[in-house]
């Protein structure tokens, strides 16, 4: 079950959306919850038939995860982080992710304004305003006025052939594996291979350690036209979730260690 929780494959899409009736892996369920603000449990959302139902496209989602910055504040001050962990972070609220992300989808805004509102609305939060800027500088040209002789100088990235290695949870794992299975982008691999990043950067990126480290489990269910907090047992007594669906995800959650109680914010034996 822990192999299956942390796969992204499509090949372990056995979970389900009570939303959109898609088989999805556990990660993507995930990824699709809401984060209680309180206490900061993964709340899986579900909508009244024809009520609206937010949650990222797999399409958009690779977008925002290609998309990264070493300009924002806050915890990743100084660290490369992609658009994606900063629209999930504790500094951008629920409703602002969602308005972001339609504006976005609408074409309202591209994605390198999309960065800059994050970015604004980080410094803001934390009060900072310190900004980092990287530049490609050209290759330097020096002329020496009493022999017209130029020299120029030049910087070159020497990719290594061995291949970074990440600590897993159960297992060390490769840069080429983290790719694989789409958890880095392709740019995010050259820059590791360059040196323009370094392992652990990318291992404090909130999506790459959520695989490493593993998964936050499921809490519960919210429901969001009374914006009320279900367990999964509760919502599986109201006829809100199939008794199989309550299965996978109770089992999903013991898989951690425990089962969770959303509604009290306490994990049961």
């Amino acid at each position: 079950m822990n192999q299956i929780l942390s796969d992204p494959d499509d090949d372990t899409k056995g979970f389900f959306d009570p939303n959109t009736k898609e088989n999805l892996t556990y990660l993507q369920l995930v990824e699709r919850c809401v984060i209680d603000p309180i206490t900061g449990l993964s709340l899986l959302v579900i909508v009244k038939k024809g009520e609206f139902y937010f949650f990222v496209d797999e399409a958009t989602k690779l977008i925002l995860k290609s998309t990264t910055t070493t300009g924002a504040g806050g915890k990743y001050q100084g660290k490369t982080v992609c658009l994606w962990d900063l629209l999930y972070s504790k500094y951008i609220s629920e409703e602002k992710r969602r308005d972001l992300v339609q504006q976005y989808k609408s074409g309202s805004i591209t994605i390198e304004r999309f960065l800059e509102i994050i970015l604004t609305i980080i410094q803001q939060q934390t009060k900072t305003s310190s900004t980092t800027i990287v530049t490609c500088q050209p290759p330097e040209t020096k002329v020496d006025s009493s022999t017209t002789k130029s020299t120029i100088t030049t910087t070159t990235i020497t990719e290594t052939s061995q291949v970074p290695s990440f600590h897993g949870i159960r297992k060390d794992v490769t840069a080429n594996e983290l790719l694989e299975s789409k958890i880095i982008t392709e740019d995010l691999y050259k820059g590791l291979k360059s040196g323009k990043v370094t392992v652990t950067e990318i291992s404090e990126m909130d999506s790459v350690r959520k695989y490493l480290e593993g998964t936050n489990s499921i809490a519960g269910v919210y429901l969001q036209s009374t914006k009320e907090t279900l367990s999964i047992y509760e919502a599986k007594s109201k006829g809100l979730l199939t008794p199989g669906t309550s299965l996978v995800l109770l089992e999903a959650q013991a898989a951690t260690g425990f089962v969770i109680d959303p509604v009290n914010n306490k994990k049961l034996p």
